[in-house]
């Protein structure tokens, strides 16, 4: 993000958020805009007076204590800031006049540049500095290689004023090229232009406009590419992308002109460029990062590279969380808002358009959610106000929205209670289900294999439309094509396709209307998977029936069951989720167990390959509250709300960008 750390200014500095200065000097204005300053201070850029480096926040500029700043600028190996009286003040290395003072001696205290003028805003590059004064000119100083003073001269050790002769709202100067936005919001770059990072056909000594000319409101600049946001609020990247830091389109190229739209949801007010990288601020203050990761960078704690925007780590914080039956999915963050990844062609993530996303994005509608529930290409979700939304496919009516429509963004349902108000959802393959505050289940989509339990398996409904059963329910589970829910008296039912014997009645006949499995009235929760079903007693047992192709009945075999088998593990599960070829758990304590098809790593030990037939701890570093399995990933939520996905990342589907495509450990979710 452009802005220097603590800025106290209202015009914005323009600046990378973690750019290359942070290696040789940190800055700060704490409270009373007194200056502090850490890090490598060979060259003085400490202004501490001497150049002793030090690990801790010192005040700068003995003798002149108690001086406030209102902006700080760190460069290479140089600092400046501007005093709250509006002067322009620069200390450290000064080899090549970048200190502006009319000289080339270096200074380990703040020194005055040569103008004496007033400054609204001041950045120092690797050994340049440029800066805007009150009247809105922009001046810049030091070494002239590339042409990056814009001044169509030489180099110069005191503020010289760009050749344009024009006013500015915003100025970013790094290695060999500096950019600006005029205040009639054009951009203009000048200097280094070997990789297209000036937006333009060839390098320029002084302010070049850039090719589209489309209007600005920031602009930043990397080692060899720059970025900006536009009137629209779109960032905007251009010049090299050997490290993903244009973010446009998952792919590497060598260079991009002219500007490309960064690949990210809209409005950004901000980005600032690093060397490789870059950070940029969204209209709700979220900070999102994208290029070169591999020294942490990006905040995302993936230590890799991102080719799309991937939000910061260590905000992330989340209430649930929905695997998907196939290729995408979502969840919900501690402030209620519902966020989705994966594949996105069929519109499952309900960001408006088709796109897909290896990062969480926000729904369209930015509401605040309860519960959500990702099926095969579709989701649904239930508001706070206990309302029911779904989006994405809708070819069979899985949307319950009344008709066959597909919607890219979330649409209310109808059938159902009036006023509808529900408690939990669940999304199938191509059907959904909810459950009512009244206890009663309603269901839509689907139902060539009765898994509505409508007591027909002819036609598909668009509408939810009440159970046959007239029993009280507890929860309710949407498998491929069957449906399982627990009643009020803890027996455990079951509808729908049983040709694996996924209904659990000991025989492979489908049914569309609820039959119960066993006869036991001791069941907690239920969940229905592809092809096999797994469900939990009150004593903490855990069954598993049907398709065992993989293991993921998790009773040591591959042999199918007709009929409840229980786990191996003992005793003590508390939450089950099932998937097309695995099937993951929750003990009491917090630790999380997989089993079943381990190709892509979906069973989260850390190894690939083969299959698991029994559990097999998942990260023991971690405890979890919550837990979901996909195709062939899972996702889990931490006893400290962090999200953490692991398994088949191929379209994007564990929210951790487009590498690795395959992860066998759990990877946190930015």
């Amino acid at each position: 993000m452009a802005g220097a750390t603590g800025m106290t200014n209202t015009r914005k500095q323009s600046n990378a958020l973690t750019r290359m200065a942070a290696l040789a000097a940190m800055a700060m204005l704490m409270s009373g805009c007194t200056l502090f300053t850490w890090g490598s201070n060979g060259f003085g850029q400490l202004g501490t007076g001497d150049t002793t480096p030090s690990s801790n926040p010192g005040e700068t500029a003995p003798g002149s204590f108690g001086e406030t700043w209102q902006s700080i600028n760190a460069g290479w190996k140089h600092t400046c800031g501007i005093k709250t009286d509006s002067t322009a003040w620069c200390w450290g290395n000064n080899g090549s006049g970048q200190l502006g003072n009319n000289s080339t001696i270096n200074s380990s205290v703040p020194v005055q540049e040569h103008s004496a003028s007033t400054w609204i805003m001041i950045v120092a590059g690797t050994d340049y500095t440029c800066g805007i004064k009150t009247d809105s000119t922009a001046w810049c100083w030091g070494d002239n290689n590339s042409g990056r003073l814009g001044t169509g001269g030489g180099a110069t050790t005191v503020p010289t004023q760009e050749a344009s002769g024009s006013t500015w709202s915003t100025i970013d100067a790094q290695w060999q090229h500096t950019c600006g936005v005029r205040l009639d919001a054009t951009l203009w770059c000048w200097g280094r232009n070997a990789d297209r990072q000036l937006a333009v056909g060839s390098g320029s000594a002084v302010p070049v406009q850039e090719e589209t000319a489309g209007l600005w409101i920031d602009v930043t600049v990397g080692a060899d590419h720059s970025c900006g946001v536009r009137a629209n609020a779109e960032p905007w990247c251009w010049g090299t992308n050997s490290s993903g830091q244009l973010g446009i389109n998952g792919s590497f190229f060598i260079e991009r002109n002219p500007p490309e739209a960064v690949h990210t949801d809209l409005p950004w007010t901000e980005i600032g460029a690093g060397t490789r990288h870059n950070c940029g601020l969204k209209a709700n203050r979220e900070i999102w990062c994208f290029g070169r990761g591999l020294y942490g960078q990006l905040g995302d704690g993936g230590g890799t590279v991102r080719r799309v925007p991937v939000r910061e780590a260590t905000r992330s914080f989340w209430n649930a969380v929905s695997a998907g039956m196939q290729r995408h999915a979502c969840g919900i963050r501690t402030d209620d808002t519902a966020w989705c990844w994966g594949y996105g062609f069929w519109g499952g993530l309900g960001t408006g358009n088709t796109a897909n996303s290896d990062s969480p994005v926000q729904e369209q509608s930015r509401s605040s959610w309860s519960s959500i529930s990702a099926g095969y290409d579709h989701t649904c979700g239930i508001k706070l106000d206990g309302t029911a939304w779904c989006w994405g496919t809708n070819d069979v009516g899985q949307l319950g929205t009344g008709n066959t429509v597909r919607s890219l963004t979330a649409a209310p349902v109808t059938g159902g209670a009036t006023p509808p108000r529900w408690i939990a959802v669940s999304a199938g393959g191509a059907h959904t289900c909810r459950l009512g505050e009244d206890f009663t289940i309603w269901c839509a989509g689907n139902n060539a294999n009765g898994q509505l339990g409508l007591g027909s398996d002819a036609a598909a409904h668009t509408v939810f439309t009440r159970l046959s059963s007239g029993t009280a329910w507890k929860n309710v589970s949407a498998g491929d094509t069957h449906t399982c829910a627990v009643a009020s008296d803890n027996t455990l039912w079951c509808w729908g396709n049983n040709a694996d014997g996924q209904l659990g009645t000991n025989n492979t006949v489908s049914t569309n209307t609820p039959i119960q499995v066993g006869t036991d009235t001791h069941w907690v929760t239920v969940a229905a998977g592809g092809t096999h079903t797994c469900a939990i007693t009150a004593t903490g047992t855990m069954y598993c029936w049907g398709s065992n192709s993989s293991g993921k009945l998790g009773n040591g075999t591959i042999v199918a069951s007709l009929a409840p088998s229980q786990v191996s593990g003992g005793d003590a599960w508390v939450r089950v989720a099932t998937g097309a070829n695995n099937t993951c758990a929750l003990r009491a304590t917090g630790s999380a167990a997989c089993w079943g098809q381990n190709v892509t790593g979906a069973v989260g030990a850390g190894t690939t390959g083969g299959n698991a037939l029994v559990p097999v701890d998942v990260d023991t570093t971690l405890t979890f509250t919550a837990i979901d399995v996909g195709s062939e990933h899972g996702c889990a939520i931490s006893t400290t709300k962090t999200l953490h996905c692991w398994g088949d990342n191929f379209r994007g589907q564990l929210g951790i960008g487009a590498s690795p495509l395959v992860s066998n450990r759990p990877v946190q979710v930015g």
